[in-house]
């Protein structure tokens, strides 16, 4: 709503549409929304359009500092009226949706005292009904200086879904390839390479030493 003042008034947006091919996503600002797998962890999580995310993109603020970082609730990205240049929307779909998964959606006070892996830790817990998640995440997050709204989404049920062997190996797979791995992947090729500039060298030198020793047998 416009206030006609100079200074507008803005909001941040969470979007979240479940249909027949899985999902669709869309934000804009601080608030997030998550995709979560038991025994898999999280999925896909939004980045945040904010000063201090874009700080730790270029390197000027870590993970670490960025906790104590003073502007933490100036955003970049916000939904505001009368505006010649809209800010678009960062879209993201999901065909992967499956019965057991999460879907999270909560504005930025329960990040300023929950971490994304503490989020994960309570939301997958099996021990917790849905109910109780929702009530930890709450009593955590009473004291947030921002508004913590939140919201639990649970599939039940997808249509035409594959059976749980196939679940367990794809959560299998995702759960334990991590950078590490991919980075001894990525260093096999450049082994394999000077393997064979080493095998390319003995053997132009053993080529030399036989012509060599022709030479000498000519001489």
């Amino acid at each position: 709503r416009d206030t006609h003042a100079v200074k507008k008034m803005g909001t941040t947006m969470t979007f979240l549409a479940l249909h027949a091919g899985g999902c669709l996503i869309a934000h804009i600002g601080d608030s997030r929304v998550y995709h979560l797998r038991p025994g898999c962890g999280i999925l896909f999580e939004t980045h945040d359009h904010s000063l201090m995310n874009d700080l730790i993109k270029i390197g000027e603020l870590t993970e670490e500092t960025a906790k104590n970082f003073d502007q933490k609730n100036v955003i970049t990205r916000v939904m505001q009226p009368n505006r010649e240049r809209r800010p678009k929307a960062d879209i993201k779909e999901i065909a992967d949706v499956r019965p057991g998964d999460y879907f999270f959606m909560c504005s930025d006070g329960v990040n300023e005292t929950m971490e994304s892996k503490h989020i994960a830790n309570v939301l997958l817990d099996e021990n917790l009904s849905d109910h109780d998640k929702m009530r930890i995440i709450k009593d955590v997050t009473q004291a947030s200086r921002d508004n913590h709204t939140a919201f639990l989404i649970r599939v039940e049920e997808v249509d035409g879904e594959n059976d749980n062997s196939v679940i367990s190996k794809r959560c299998e797979k995702s759960q334990f390839t991590d950078k590490k791995d991919s980075r001894s992947a990525r260093g096999n090729k450049p082994k394999m390479q000077c393997r064979k500039w080493i095998l390319f060298l003995l053997g132009l030198f053993a080529l030399s030493a036989i012509i060599a020793a022709v030479m000498h047998f000519i001489r």
